[in-house]
């Protein structure tokens, strides 16, 4: 979803980079498979807490409307590249919608 809305918002800026899938991510992924899995072979009581399970969903979901509203309102200001000092052209600072709030 948030490389459609890299692509729809600020396409000049757009590559395979945009995926965000490198090999630490996929590590990140794979230990979390693997707990998830062990923690329910050994502790299959820990999974079965509706409380904290609804929480951590609701915190999920939280926090991907909130990044995606923060790439909306960025709009051609955002790129997943960290930029070496110089200031783009283009560019200019956010500080409406969710960038209003610190």
């Amino acid at each position: 979803a948030e490389y459609l809305l890299v692509a729809y918002y600020n396409p000049t800026m757009l590559s395979i980079d945009s995926f965000l899938v490198q090999q630490e991510y996929v590590c990140a992924m794979a230990f979390s498979c693997c707990e998830y899995f062990l923690e329910s072979y050994f502790f299959p009581g820990l999974k079965g807490w509706a409380v904290p399970t609804w929480l951590g969903l609701a915190g999920v979901a939280f926090g991907e409307t909130f990044r995606k509203g923060a790439l909306i309102q960025a709009g051609h200001n955002f790129t997943h590249l960290i930029s070496n000092g110089s200031k783009r052209q283009e560019h200019q600072l956010v500080t409406h919608g969710v960038y209003s709030v610190s």
